[in-house]
């Protein structure tokens, strides 16, 4: 699948390999039929769509004509999507309202093409103040979000937003590139592209349906969670875009209703960076690296300040653990070591707030890991003298069931025992547990239930897996920190 920015190609092989993934058997036969149904409803919608001739696009006349109107030197178009990006480039004039272009698209360009494209259309502020780019400066830069955060581009004085995307902050943070405050125009222009109210409202039922037809899905392997409200929320910052309320701009809770789906826009971040050959550079970075920011407006971490800290172990199998260590953490209470609340607190944003020389939290980096190292040596070695208990209980029942001398021998058991020495999954984990409550009311014997494990293992394809090598206790020289952050207070 080419130029996937959703990363469903991506999503796809992992889940095909993952051992979570779910055999069509498990599935009732309605499923089967409900898919074939969107599937041809999406095929009927791209030979609709085929039949959109740019010639007759309003949109994109509408786009023309802002581009020609327009009274800003230099303007930047932005679309969620490479492909619109593509079909933009493609079919607007060339000039387009005297403005020549070039067009930066994530996953076309590493991070020096897109520096070199940058330097052409924003020379003073990408590059240095005086620099005349080989090329020639241009005036217009078409792009998707990939540069929708982090990069100062406030020679232009307008930026349009060809779509809406699905998180508000988005667009907030596509408008941040121009609105910035060494920005030598006295007024910019923002400009979002919706469709007319009436039309706008019935889009926004629309996708409100779909949304609670994702979060019903949640059972297929779609870890959304739900919002509560989203509908009313989602409408409300339509309206507010649509009746150019300012106040968005300075909003700091902008996107916060969307706060429940900060693990997808961090898998979406991770897919992309992976795209663009940022993971390399990441992994080249040695060990123990560190950095700190400030909390404040418009940061979107939360919670108490303190020293994060990302660490492996050294030894065993590479195990990984996180801790965040607040003042309090110092005294009674416990680390936090849950990867959401973590990331909620660490999460800079694209605040430019870097923190101050010195990082003062009332205790030192010292007393932090000495705390956190403490926490992580407790954990690690009472699952060590613990022994191996991910496979669950369910399933340490199955493996007693299929050793049991007073039955015969299963076929293929060794197998078998292999397939369930490894944790599996809920649909696996529910269907064994039903073979156990019959066994327990005396519906089926020993043999019986064995024999109906082996068939849970056929029918789901497990397949053996080595178990990893069984933990060994640890100390402190053991743990290596991968990285490690400070979230200091406002200023």
């Amino acid at each position: 699948m080419r130029d996937d920015e959703s990363g469903l190609a991506e999503w796809l092989e992992d889940a095909v390999e993952s051992q979570e993934s779910e055999p069509v058997a498990a599935f009732e036969v309605v499923y089967r039929e409900k898919v074939a149904e969107d599937l041809e409803h999406l095929e009927a919608i791209r030979r609709l769509l085929s039949g959109i001739e740019p010639e007759s696009d309003p949109k994109l006349a509408l786009l023309n004509e802002l581009l020609e109107e327009s009274s800003s030197e230099k303007v930047i178009v932005f679309s969620t999507f490479a492909d619109t990006i593509r079909y933009l480039d493609e079919h607007l004039p060339e000039p387009v309202g005297g403005r020549k272009r070039v067009t930066v698209i994530g996953m076309d360009t590493d991070p020096d093409q897109r520096t070199r494209a940058l330097g052409r259309f924003c020379p003073e502020t990408v590059v240095r103040p005086g620099y005349q780019p080989p090329d020639g400066e241009v005036d217009l830069l078409l792009c998707n979000d990939v540069l929708s955060e982090g990069q100062n581009l406030q020679q232009a004085a307008a930026a349009v937003s060809y779509d809406m995307p699905w998180n508000p902050q988005r667009v907030v943070q596509r408008y941040g590139r121009v609105v910035r405050l060494r920005s030598p125009h006295e007024r910019v222009h923002l400009i979002t592209m919706l469709p007319e109210k009436g039309e706008l409202e019935k889009m926004l039922e629309l996708e409100s349906r779909i949304r609670r037809k994702v979060y019903a899905a949640s059972p297929y392997g779609m870890e959304i969670e739900v919002i509560e409200g989203v509908d009313r929320q989602v409408k409300n910052y339509t309206r507010r875009l649509a009746e150019g309320d300012r106040s968005l701009l300075d909003d700091p809770d902008t996107g916060a209703a969307f706060e429940a789906f900060s693990g997808e826009l961090l898998r979406a971040e991770i897919r992309r960076a992976i795209r663009e050959g940022e993971v390399e550079r990441i992994r080249e970075l040695p060990w123990g690296v560190g950095a700190a920011f400030r909390q404040g407006p418009n940061v979107p971490s939360k919670g108490p300040p303190g020293f994060f800290f990302a660490c492996r172990i050294n030894d065993n199998n590479g195990e990984r653990y996180w801790r965040y260590i607040t003042e309090d953490s110092l005294t009674a209470g416990d680390p936090e070591t849950q990867p959401a609340a973590i990331l909620r607190r660490i999460n800079p944003g694209t605040s430019s707030k870097a923190a101050d020389s010195e990082i003062d939290l009332g205790f030192s980096l010292e007393e932090a890991w000495n705390r956190a190292a403490d926490s992580i040596v407790k954990e690690h070695n009472k699952l060590a003298e613990q022994g191996d208990v991910s496979i669950g209980p369910v399933q340490q029942w199955a493996l007693q069931v299929l050793n049991d001398p007073t039955i015969p021998v299963p076929p293929d058991v060794d197998r078998i025992n292999k397939a369930l020495s490894i944790g599996r999954g809920n649909m696996v984990r529910r269907e064994l547990g039903a073979v156990k409550r019959s066994l327990e009311e005396g519906e089926i014997g020993n043999a019986e239930a064995a024999h109906r494990i082996t068939e849970i293992v056929k029918t789901f394809g497990l397949r053996p897996i080595d178990p990893p090598p069984a933990l060994t206790p640890i100390t402190q020289d053991n743990i290596g920190v991968v990285c490690w952050m400070a979230v200091l207070p406002p200023p």
